[in-house]
């Protein structure tokens, strides 16, 4: 099984002098560089640079959004494939036809797509 890390919010801040801090797995050695994390029930730990880049973003940053508007670029695929898309504010169901290059619904043209997103089955 595959398990995603809930999306919390936690306090960080850079550690400019070495020190250690008891934590729940026991001391732990915080260096420049690293971060001192407090974590949702309030317990401190240290985490390492380049960890934490690729574990945390600030939280005043949107996620990213899984649209893609059709002004910035259309689907690609080697083949038709199927996609959520917007037309007419309205969200569809609809296949990117990679001969013709338009939107299609039961083989007919949609007109007006402003953004899609591409449905992993």
């Amino acid at each position: 099984m595959k398990f995603r890390k809930k999306p919390v919010v936690v306090e960080a801040y850079p550690v400019r002098e070495a020190f250690n801090i008891e934590t729940l797995e026991g001391t732990m050695h915080a260096r420049p560089g690293d971060w001192l994390i407090t974590g949702v029930n309030g317990e401190q730990y240290p985490c390492k640079a380049d960890i934490f880049e690729k574990t945390y973003e600030p939280a005043d940053t949107p996620p990213p959004s899984p649209w893609t508007l059709v002004s910035e670029r259309l689907p690609d695929p080697v083949r038709s494939t199927r996609y959520l898309v917007t037309a007419r504010n309205r969200p569809i169901v609809a296949v990117w036809d990679v001969v013709k290059k338009d939107w299609r619904l039961a083989g007919v043209l949609l007109e007006d797509v402003t953004r899609w997103m591409e449905i992993h089955e």
